[in-house]
């Protein structure tokens, strides 16, 4: 099945197939959990097909209807960090279906769960940092109301050193965001 899911209509078939089963959790979890492997790394031929097929609405409406499981809503998760790496049009698609908002909903609802936001905090940074991320986007995420969550990510006794070091890139980039809009309302 993973080899068949490698070409576009394959992930299309995927996405698909994610729809048509949103209700089950087992067949979300296992869609959201394929997405994520298929688009991890340089795979930007992948990530393309899964934002044609409509996967990123697909993956944020499995989130949301099992916004409690903490086993899907950490694959939403990946694959959302995993398609911002790839390039500013599909993180612009990301940002534009809600994706951000989704993920700070996510790090609000599992604060107790450390590899809910290890990927939480990974997501964010991939989209806040990565190809097409602007002073805009960084207001957005920061209005969002990913800051305080993201400070309690890194500072939770079980963070993982991925969590520290995207957490922290997030925030060190929402910082900047925060020196030039002040900077630039002294200047008016």
């Amino acid at each position: 099945t993973y080899i068949h899911m490698q070409d576009a209509k394959g992930i299309a078939e995927l996405v698909e197939g994610l729809r048509a089963n949103i209700d089950n959790h087992a067949a979300a979890f296992a869609a959201c959990q394929m997405l994520a492997r298929l688009t991890v790394g340089e795979q930007v031929e992948k990530a393309a097909a899964v934002v044609k097929a409509g996967g990123i609405e697909a993956v944020l409406a499995a989130g949301a209807k099992h916004a409690g499981s903490a086993q899907v809503v950490e694959q939403v998760c990946r694959v959302l960090r995993s398609l911002a790496f790839d390039s500013g049009e599909i993180n612009a698609a990301i940002v534009a279906a809600g994706g951000i908002e989704a993920v700070v909903r996510v790090m609000g609802e599992h604060q107790a769960n450390a590899a809910v936001m290890q990927e939480a905090c990974w997501a964010l940074c991939s989209i806040g940092t990565g190809p097409g991320s602007d002073q805009a986007l960084q207001k957005r995420i920061k209005d969002a109301g990913a800051e305080p969550l993201v400070r309690a990510a890194v500072a939770a006794p079980d963070a993982s050193d991925f969590t520290k070091k995207k957490g922290q890139a997030l925030l060190d980039k929402l910082m900047v965001f925060v020196c030039v809009f002040v900077y630039m309302h002294i200047l008016r």
